[in-house]
């Protein structure tokens, strides 16, 4: 398949995704040129040259109708999400995540004619990603000064 990322996605994604999925073609629309270009004829261009999704951030493409309908008689699939405004590298990962995780049930899925698929996205909080805790226990004291360099060392 041949996947466009709307200018909206961040860059940064495409290397991972075109890691994962090799037997897929991603393109970002800076590096086609096509970074400003309006909706209906960006869709009409990917039509064009032979896209079978767009993978962007834009909800409001589905709720206009002549955007819908020119995803539709452009035959594109169109994958969204919602980014949290998240930014920095914690929100380059959790996009990344969302639309590497998210597109292995695209795929999964994939039908012959035009769906949409909303990705839901890869929680922000610390709380949601990774639980911390000591490795020393109670009456332990302090870790050694050499070695790993722990911290109070």
């Amino acid at each position: 398949m041949k996947f466009f990322l709307d200018e909206n996605v961040n860059v940064g994604c495409l290397k991972p995704l075109e890691a994962l999925y090799g037997d897929h073609e991603f393109r970002h629309a800076y590096s086609e040129g096509l970074g400003g270009t309006k909706d209906v004829p960006l869709l009409n261009t990917l039509q064009q040259q032979g896209y079978d999704a767009i993978i962007t951030k834009d909800r409001t493409q589905l709720r206009d109708e002549e955007e819908r309908r020119a995803i539709f008689d452009a035959g594109l699939h169109w994958i969204g999400y919602v980014a949290k405004g998240v930014k920095g590298l914690r929100g380059l990962t959790t996009e990344t995540a969302t639309l590497t995780a998210g597109l292995v049930y695209v795929l999964a899925d994939l039908r012959p004619e035009p769906h949409v698929y909303k990705l839901y996205g890869i929680g922000t909080e610390a709380a949601q990603r990774v639980k911390i805790s000591a490795v020393g226990r109670p009456g332990w004291g302090r870790p050694r000064s050499q070695g790993l360099g722990l911290a109070g060392a």
